[in-house]
């Protein structure tokens, strides 16, 4: 097994069937940064990088993903993901605009693309992801 499948497996295990923050925080070096489409600057340091995760928990306990298609070359490696859950916690979709629980179920696709520290942990990681789907929390259920 490459670094590059440890450190993915790793995060997988943390997020999606522990779901424990301290754990993804753990797999970040001290200084790593964070970019994804639903934050306007970086996410600086692990314990913030925790913090994040944390509340896409809260908002969906229930979240599961499957990791597919991961590649690795030198210190950056990529992985695409779908992610399932059901929004029962307040998400936030962006500074100042939070998104009661709506009880929906969605997925998304993205892709991770990280840059891996010399001890195998993540010092970059850029998240892309449907924002879409998240948005569309935010618009009532028809129905």
């Amino acid at each position: 097994m490459s670094n590059h499948q440890k450190l993915v497996d790793d995060f997988h295990k943390a997020m999606f069937v522990d779901h424990d923050p301290a754990a993804i925080a753990g797999l970040y070096t001290e200084d790593a940064i964070l970019k994804d489409p639903t934050t306007e600057e970086p996410i600086r340091g692990k314990e913030a990088i925790g913090e994040y995760h944390a509340g896409f928990l809260r908002a969906f306990p229930d979240m599961s993903a499957d990791f597919f298609n991961v590649f690795g070359a030198g210190e950056w490696f990529a992985v695409e993901f779908r992610f399932t859950g059901t929004h029962t916690g307040s998400l936030e979709l962006a500074p100042g605009q939070v998104v009661p629980g709506t009880g929906r179920k969605i997925t998304a696709d993205g892709c991770w693309i990280g840059r891996m520290a010399p001890d195998g942990r993540c010092a970059e990681d850029h998240s892309y992801f449907d924002t879409g789907v998240f948005a569309s929390l935010a618009t009532p259920a028809a129905g």
